[in-house]
């Protein structure tokens, strides 16, 4: 089923704090966000606490990969993916649900310094009735073009909005 493209993900970060702790930001959200675009994938839900224990126990065991550098973070990379072996228009029965963790530094090749965003109305993502809010490859491989077009035009790849 990877060719009908059901698959979600997530994003969220771990932060190292100065006396060695580590600290989750606001994972709550991205479990319930997790869900719903699940929801609108017509994918499994994961319970909430599930998710949640899930992540901090898993960010507990790899918890040396946390770094510790200002402007750096573990960046914690849910994801769910139809995985069912048949060939079908329909909604997946089997789905593998993984993490994948990875110590980052800033989005930006310029760090955290302010950057040229382009607006643009050619290429959208989100339209009425379709599946902008899910957290779903489709919509940001829908953008690539847009930040590649950007780039041409001096501005960060990637920095860009869309409007309607």
């Amino acid at each position: 089923m990877f060719h009908y493209a059901q698959e979600i993900f997530e994003g969220l970060k771990a932060y190292r704090w100065s006396d060695g702790s580590i600290a989750l930001f606001r994972p709550e959200m991205n479990a319930r966000r997790f869900n719903v675009s699940a929801d609108r994938l017509c994918m499994p839900q994961i319970p909430e606490e599930l998710f949640l224990q899930g992540i901090k126990e898993l960010v507990q065991l790899e918890k040396d990969w946390v770094p510790s550098a200002e402007g750096t973070s573990l960046y914690i990379r849910p994801a769910m993916i139809a995985v069912e072996p048949v060939l079908g228009v329909h909604p997946s029965d089997h789905y593998y649900f993984f993490v994948i963790l990875s110590p980052v530094g800033a989005y930006y090749a310029s760090g955290f310094n302010p950057i040229k965003l382009l607006v643009e109305d050619r290429y959208v993502r989100a339209t009425p009735g379709g599946t902008g809010e899910a957290k779903t490859g489709g919509n940001y491989a829908s953008s690539l073009k847009a930040g590649l077009e950007a780039k041409k035009k001096g501005y960060e790849p990637g920095a860009v909005a869309g409007r309607r």
